[in-house]
């Protein structure tokens, strides 16, 4: 990592939570665990009945950079746009709660949009069904693409190296001013 520790960006993650009990302890624990440091974690608890509360307090209890927003049921998009409100990060991320991360995530992403000086930086992705899998670990390819606009919208309309999808990428804040996700809306990435 090129920065030094007191020009450290603050990066926010933002989880909704709601009734994933079984995959939001591996969710949390690859955040906290990130090689970059200086990072809020918000878990919005949108109204869960099982224990996702209880378990996303138990780390806030652990760790400072927790914190548990609860909220009343309103949906992904509304939970999305309760934790940007309550975040204070330089850059936003984006995770789903049955996600998880490589330690590496942040880091790469970051460097990659301080180098390009990008508002937004995404990586590929890996459809895994256990938390088991290591292969997240490995150290990462370090190979940066710039994109311009129109290369950038082609390969999202075409889903080529680039989602729709809010999760999965490194968003610069300012690209949030006076726009919210779409509450109610299915399918609102």
């Amino acid at each position: 990592m090129f920065m030094t520790k007191t020009d450290q960006p603050l990066v926010s993650i933002i989880i909704p939570i709601y009734n994933i009990e079984e995959y939001v302890s591996a969710c949390l624990d690859s955040v906290i665990n990130q090689t970059y440091k200086n990072i809020e974690i918000l878990a919005i608890d949108d109204g869960s009945t099982d224990d996702s509360n209880k378990i996303a307090s138990a780390y806030a209890a652990k760790d400072k950079r927790v914190t548990v927003l609860k909220k009343d049921n309103g949906g992904l998009s509304d939970a999305r746009n309760y934790g940007f409100a309550h975040s204070t990060g330089d850059y936003i991320v984006y995770l789903d709660g049955d996600d998880y991360i490589s330690k590496y995530f942040i880091e790469t992403l970051l460097n990659a949009a301080l180098k390009k000086n990008a508002e937004i930086a995404t990586c590929k992705y890996k459809p895994v069904h256990t938390s088991n899998d290591t292969s997240l670990e490995s150290k990462p390819n370090n190979k940066i693409e710039q994109l311009g606009a129109e290369d950038a919208l082609k390969r999202l309309f075409y889903q080529k190296d680039v989602t729709t999808s809010a999760w999965g990428k490194l968003y610069k804040r300012e690209l949030f001013k006076g726009i919210e996700y779409p509450k109610g809306k299915k399918y609102e990435d």
